[in-house]
């Protein structure tokens, strides 16, 4: 209801400003069968909201309305409608202007019949240099070059060892049990992996299930899988927890006594675990999920890494956002773009203007295909210069995360830095790939098992017997000046857990763990306030 209002909002201030809106309001367009969008709009207007019959399809119906008044009005008009315009086919091209510094991608509508090829119109130019023949070509202007240094020579120094930094086993993890679940706001991966004997490890199972806007849903599904997939008679030794929900799953599935070989890491740690178990000589990971994206720079003194997770743009979910709107399946996208010869140019800095510069052209004719590889080189693009910008970048390098599943981001990857498959490396198992920051969390609680540290896991039974839930409080504690909104506990059968969203908290109310039971009674007394 908050995205709802929110949208009303920016719609009053944006659209309508300082114009009078006169009664009755009619609502049309697709948004209209939302009553949730048409309930705001009454509170913030204070009146009653039509809904225009047939809402989603005013502008055809207007359009023909038009046309029959302009036929009554003249009866000498005739219409112009091609009576084979279904035996006729109809594409669209990519060309170029260079008429001017504002250098123009067009797009060229056309109809092949009897072997004929029909330009209809010339589009998207934003001057009228654009309608001249000769300054429309099938190559772009000379830009300016959009080239990545990257380095080819090895490291001087082997592969910094995150799982086990001090090198030293105390024992060996042959046939013992680990787990990982990494909590993506897309997709929460889970992967459980058996020890080998000296650092080797077998995948038992790796996979995801939906978030779906409910992190703690998602960590009970994952559980199950991990729990369906261990042998009955075997037991785990270490769960690790990375992502955006690690902290919370790391509360709920493991107890805080003491130094365990559970581990919540995050998700660079993670990413690099995986990626320089079966990459050793790794010189840099590429991760880019559904929501943010990753680089980690391999340095000889260690890891240099850059996240982005304030923006949508260059992540899976503006892929599928762009899948969804072509009613094209997301398993489907590269099939269709990796069939484009002229990719659009697509603004990739911004979801928002991304996607609207895709409506526009898609529009104005461009194909379907040229749009879709357009921003798979538009993600490539936003990525090298937004999180990859000043970042050494060495090969071999080894992308992971669900958008690098996507075969046309990967060539827009290896055409962009002009690299081989050998130097930018996508494992044919999607589970390295999707899986990999479960898989490293995994690799990480065994290295601690193996340096003698046991687990705290509560077990699969204990967890699904039992009630969890999260709060939303304000905290007001005697004697602090602050009021702190939106702090989160978490309650296990009612009783206060742990907290979250703590900023500079004198006293570590919700700042993890709850370990005193002064604090517990504090948040307890919050939490009855709330319901």
């Amino acid at each position: 209801m908050g995205t709802c209002q929110s949208m009303v909002r920016n719609y009053l201030r944006n659209v309508v400003q300082d114009v009078e809106l006169r009664k009755p309001v009619f609502f049309q367009g697709g948004v209209a069968f939302n009553p949730a969008v048409r309930k705001a709009f009454e509170e913030q207007l204070g009146t009653r909201i039509i809904i225009t019959p047939h809402n989603d399809v005013v502008g055809a119906l207007g359009m023909a309305v038009i046309v029959r008044d302009t036929m009554l009005g003249n009866p000498g008009l005739a219409t112009s409608f091609k009576d084979d315009f279904f035996e006729r086919r109809y594409d669209s091209q990519v060309r170029y202007c260079h008429g001017c510094q504002n250098a123009c991608d067009l797009a060229q509508p056309y109809e092949e019949f009897n072997g004929q090829t029909i330009i209809l119109e010339t589009l998207g130019g934003r001057c009228e240099g654009s309608q001249n023949p000769n300054n429309v070509k099938e190559v772009p202007q000379a830009l300016k070059g959009f080239r990545i240094a990257v380095t080819r020579t090895p490291r001087k120094s082997p592969a910094f060892n995150v799982v086990n930094p001090g090198g030293f086993r105390k024992r060996e993890a042959t046939g013992r049990y680990f787990a990982g679940l990494d909590g993506g706001s897309r997709g929460t991966k889970y992967a459980l992996i058996r020890g080998l004997g000296e650092g080797r490890i077998e995948i038992i199972a790796a996979g995801a299930v939906d978030t779906a806007g409910d992190a703690m849903g998602a960590c009970f599904r994952a559980l199950k899988e991990l729990q369906r997939h261990l042998p009955p008679d075997a037991s785990l030794d270490g769960i690790g927890t990375t992502g955006s929900a690690g902290e919370l799953f790391r509360d709920i599935v493991t107890r805080r006594e003491r130094d365990t070989s559970d581990a919540r890491v995050t998700e660079i740690v993670a990413h690099y675990a995986w990626a320089s178990h079966w990459v050793p000589n790794v010189g840099t990971v590429m991760d880019i999920g559904g929501n943010d994206a990753k680089i980690i720079a391999v340095k000889d003194g260690g890891l240099d890494f850059a996240m982005n997770d304030k923006c949508a743009a260059g992540t899976g979910s503006f892929l599928e956002a762009v899948s969804r709107r072509f009613h094209v399946p997301i398993q489907e996208y590269a099939d269709v773009a990796l069939e484009s010869k002229d990719p659009a140019r697509i603004a990739g800095r911004c979801a928002v203007f991304g996607e609207s510069d895709i409506v526009h052209k898609s529009r104005i004719g461009f194909a379907t295909r040229d749009l879709f590889m357009g921003l798979a080189y538009a993600i490539c693009r936003t990525y090298l210069s937004d999180v990859g910008r000043g970042k050494p970048i060495r090969v071999p390098i080894v992308a992971q995360g669900g958008t690098f599943l996507n075969r046309a981001v990967q060539e827009a990857f290896r055409q962009t830095m002009e690299l081989s498959e050998n130097e930018f490396i996508v494992s044919d198992d999607t589970r390295y790939v999707l899986c990999a920051g479960a898989l490293g969390s995994a690799l990480v609680a065994c290295g601690r098992w193996e340096q003698g540290f046991d687990t705290a896991f509560k077990g699969f039974d204990y967890i699904a017997s039992t009630s969890y839930r999260t709060v939303i409080t304000t905290c007001m504690h005697e004697g602090c000046f602050r009021r702190c909104e939106g702090v989160v506990a978490l309650l296990e059968n009612g009783v206060p857990i742990s907290g979250y969203k703590a900023i500079d908290c004198d006293y570590g109310l919700f700042s993890g763990i709850i370990n005193s039971e002064e604090k517990r009674r504090h948040i307890l007394s919050l939490v009855g306030t709330t319901g």
